[in-house]
């Protein structure tokens, strides 16, 4: 058994921060600085955030051109939860 969260679970802890900076990363990598601007937090809280996010396997570190600059990407899971959570707000609506 995995120690993976559910998409489930994973949807249920999404946060607003957390969904704009998932949402961005859908299109291209970010760097922490400009995930923190999308988020609406600080580079601080980002890097919380980061943590968290790359604990349940929703992010991953994208290698970038400048070392002194941490670029993220998200994965494949993080994909599927942005598409769960944004069907789950579609739903709500309607």
């Amino acid at each position: 058994m995995s120690n993976q969260p559910t998409l489930d679970k994973l949807v249920s802890r999404i946060t607003l921060g957390r969904f704009l900076a998932l949402r961005a990363l859908k299109s291209r990598p970010h760097t922490m600085l400009e995930l923190a601007g999308i988020a609406g937090v600080s580079p601080a809280a980002m890097t919380g955030m980061r943590d968290a996010l790359k604990q349940d396997g929703l992010i991953e570190d994208a290698c970038g051109k400048d070392r002194r600059v941490v670029m993220v990407s998200i994965t494949t899971r993080g994909l599927e939860v942005v598409a769960d959570f944004e069907d789950t707000v579609r739903t709500g609506i309607a």
